[in-house]
């Protein structure tokens, strides 16, 4: 059956409304060539809401730098509009005013960027560089707010391509970088291992190096790893540089004045031949001063195990703390942390604790 042509009155868009209706029109023009976008249902919308001559003047003076479309020209008017001010396919630019200027009133500009660089993500396209440099002018409170709003939207492979979208455009201030690293790559790692994910890990690993390392340092310390995602973390952090882990694991033993039995795991994958001599012995210090606590536990014995292995010699004052853990451990770890030690000393001090 033939749809008949229908005459409404012309409609009268409410003046409250003309800056979201503006908004809409240069997102409209963005993806009117877009799969799921209906033709019919764009010229029907020509046909029955036409614009009055006060908006299509509003979207003439908006920006003449921003794409503005009219739903409701007829042919002539589709004809004219090659004589204003508006560029077609051209890319939408949301002018996100400087720090100094953004108050509670720019919440509405907020949260277009937010939505058209996720809506870039969704259609795996990568976030143009005009996008990006807005996030150069916020400061840590809306960078926070914007990538925490990420880490919940985005999946892994959107975030990784939210990543490479930032290197390609080399969008480099450290502000930017760091809030990503923070707000939006760090609580996505917990939730699952991705071979993709460990890449990006390790590309971060290299262009963050400093925030990164904090933050798997403070988020361990804080116990932010639960005992479902700690087995998570380890695996990723095995994809790591023997030198990036060896200098993780520096750091977090300086911070350390006691051990934690969560703390266990996620030092034994740090562990590598890269490790200095220096921070093992300080590593054994801080177990003998904790050894009575974890006398039956498997993980610290492992963990010992594992810590003797890499020493290639016996250092200046190793023997006492070793004597100290393996007086009291009774794990099933200990004879063989026994044997590994039984060539370090002469035979006389080896004899008083094995």
């Amino acid at each position: 059956m033939c749809e008949r042509e229908i005459n409404f009155p012309r409609y009268s868009f409410n003046s409250n409304t003309q800056k979201d209706l503006i908004n809409f029109l240069q997102l409209a023009e963005t993806h009117k060539h877009n799969s799921f976008c209906n033709q019919d249902e764009y010229h029907k919308l020509k046909n029955y809401f036409p614009l009055s001559t006060k908006i299509k003047h509003a979207l003439n003076e908006h920006d003449s730098t921003i794409v503005c479309i009219d739903v409701a020209g007829n042919d002539e008017e589709e004809t004219s509009k090659a004589t204003n001010h508006c560029s077609i396919n051209q890319t939408v630019e949301l002018s996100i005013p400087k720090e100094s200027n953004l108050i509670e009133g720019n919440a509405a500009s907020l949260g277009d960027l937010k939505e058209t660089i996720r809506d870039y993500l969704f259609e795996e396209k990568p976030v143009p560089m005009n996008l990006l440099q807005n996030l150069t002018y916020l400061g840590i409170d809306h960078l926070q707010d914007i990538f925490s709003y990420f880490a919940q939207a985005l999946s892994l492979e959107h975030v990784g391509l939210f990543w490479s979208s930032i290197i390609e455009n080399n969008l480099t201030k450290n502000e930017v970088l760091d809030a990503f690293v923070r707000y939006c790559f760090m609580p996505k790692i917990k939730q699952r291992y991705s071979w993709e994910y460990s890449s990006l890990l390790k590309e971060i690993s290299c262009k963050c190096t400093k925030i990164l390392k904090t933050e798997l340092i403070d988020r361990t310390l804080q116990g932010d790893w639960s005992d479902e995602e700690m087995p998570i973390i380890t695996q990723y952090l095995s994809s790591l540089g023997n030198d990036y882990k060896a200098d993780v694991l520096c750091d977090l033993i300086i911070k350390l004045d006691h051990l934690q039995g969560n703390y266990f795991p996620f030092i034994e994958a740090l562990l590598n031949p890269n490790v200095k001599d220096e921070i093992l012995f300080q590593l054994i210090i801080l177990m003998a001063s904790s050894s009575a606590a974890f006398s039956t536990d498997n993980t610290y014995g492992k963990l010992l195990f594992k810590v003797v292995k890499l020493f290639d010699r016996s250092m200046s004052g190793l023997e006492q703390p070793l004597k100290h853990i393996l007086g009291s451990h009774n794990s099933i770890w200990k004879r063989k942390v026994e044997k590994s030690v039984s060539s370090w000393f002469n035979d006389s001090l080896t004899q008083s604790f094995l």
